[in-house]
Formats: structure tokens, C-alpha cells, sequence
């Protein structure tokens, strides 16, 4: 059978509310989600987060494997001390090596659909990159990026 079509927007909503939650010193912008204001593209720090799937395969009759990828660019202005930026990322590496509750949100917000776990086969880990600056030598850039799996059953 295929895939409940609310799951897509549970899980989306529900990985951008736990973003927003677990990283509450950091201007985020989810795509799709936010807007790039003109106070959010001054702000350091601030990041962006790309969700990405879900992605489904029916591993038995009703029961689906979902997986879901998170893709952050964080960006702060240059200071004395760069060591905060490096700070920031280690607040979204934290909020993205934790499991999120699936919530069917779009509709009540109150039912637990599922929970979506950090992906930890051997050798995937949260990683974090730091990039070295672009044209504007003022900012520095890093990327944080995870990917999720959670079991969905059909009712």
C-alpha cells in the first residue's frame, strides 16, 4: 500500500518545530517554512535548514521505514572570538543527534504518530563542516547535516 499522504507534512512540521525548539540562540530559517527577513540576513548567528524527503519503502504489509535528511548552514559574522560560531554548530549537532516525536501537526498536534532516530550505521555520524569564507572574508560558514529514520504502520 502507499505511503499515508500526512505523513509527509508530520514529519516535516515536526522536524522544523524540533529545530526551532532545541536551538533557541540561533535565527533559523526552515525552507519552505520561514522567511529570509531583512533582520534574519543581518543576524549572527543565524542558519538555514533544508528538509528533505521523506523517502518511504514498505518493509512488511502496512508497515513503512521513512527516512528524512536535515541539511543546515549555519553563518556568523567574524569577531575576536570565532569560537562561538564554532559554539552554535555544536548547538545544532546536539539538536540533530536527538530523536523526534512525529506529532500530527496540520491536523490536532496532540496524537504521537512515530519517532525518528538519528541514523548511527557505522561510519554515519552528525557531521559538521566548517567552510572556509567566500567572497566575504566578515563571515564564516559551517554545515551540520543528519539523516532520520522512523517506522510508520497504517491504521
Amino acid at each position: 500500500m502507499a505511503v499515508d499522504a500526512r505523513w509527509h507534512r508530520w514529519i516535516y512540521a515536526s522536524v522544523a518545530k524540533h529545530l526551532h525548539a532545541n536551538s533557541p540562540s540561533i535565527n533559523l530559517v526552515v525552507e519552505f517554512l520561514n522567511e529570509r527577513t531583512t533582520t534574519w540576513e543581518i543576524a549572527s548567528p543565524r542558519a538555514e535548514a533544508v528538509i528533505s524527503g521523506p523517502m518511504s519503502k514498505e518493509i512488511s504489509a502496512g508497515l513503512h521505514r521513512m527516512w528524512v535528511d536535515v541539511f543546515l548552514t549555519l553563518t556568523s559574522n567574524r569577531s575576536n572570538d570565532d569560537y562561538d560560531h564554532v559554539g552554535h554548530s555544536g548547538v545544532l549537532a546536539n539538536a540533530l543527534d536527538q530523536c523526534i516525536l512525529v506529532r500530527d501537526y496540520g491536523d490536532t498536534g496532540l496524537l504521537e504518530i512515530s519517532i525518528l532516530k538519528p541514523i548511527r550505521d557505522t561510519g554515519q555520524t552528525i557531521a559538521v563542516q566548517h567552510v572556509r569564507p567566500g567572497a566575504k572574508d566578515n563571515e564564516i560558514h559551517s554545515t551540520i547535516q543528519s539523516r532520520y529514520y522512523g517506522l510508520f504502520e497504517e491504521n
